[in-house]
């Protein structure tokens, strides 16, 4: 018996739509980020980031803007849907501004 879900997972022409596979580009202190799934961790934000030359570091404190100047701090473990409006501020904690 040939178990189908591997298949699917190999082939992309398998799966159903789901917006989740797609990858998206988001935006980490005003700078393009490339990710590959519109589900991802806080921690795969940071690390996306750095790799896409962001001057942010791993234990940087990520927040998602939302609309009307509302802020939501995203931690490591954190999921988020995120989407090409997705803005992200990433800092040290240590802002005194």
């Amino acid at each position: 018996m040939t178990e189908t879900p591997v298949l699917d997972e190999l082939d992309p022409a398998h799966h159903h739509h789901d917006p989740t596979r797609h990858a998206v580009t988001v935006h980490v202190n005003e700078r393009p980020v490339r990710l590959p799934t519109r589900r991802v961790t806080g921690l795969e934000v940071k690390e996306h980031a750095i790799a896409q030359g962001v001057p942010i570091q791993l234990d940087f404190i990520l927040v998602e803007e939302l609309e009307g100047g509302r802020t939501r701090t995203i931690g490591d473990g954190d999921h988020v849907h995120v989407t090409d409006r997705t803005q992200f501020l990433a800092n040290d904690g240590d802002d005194n501004s």
